[in-house]
């Protein structure tokens, strides 16, 4: 969802979920949509693949 955010937020729109990421400024905005996205990434890499 952060990185819909990400994507949206170069548009000037916000998912009502993650508005108050921007609350902060456009810096720490971005700061943590990045962080959000890379945290997401090591999840599904870490947890999300069933051994077979």
């Amino acid at each position: 969802m952060s990185l819909i955010s990400a994507l949206l937020s170069i548009f000037d729109y916000n998912i009502r979920l993650l508005a108050w990421i921007d609350s902060w400024g456009s810096t720490i905005g971005w700061v943590l949509r990045v962080v959000l996205i890379l945290a997401g990434g090591a999840m599904f890499f870490l947890f999300g693949r069933a051994e077979e």
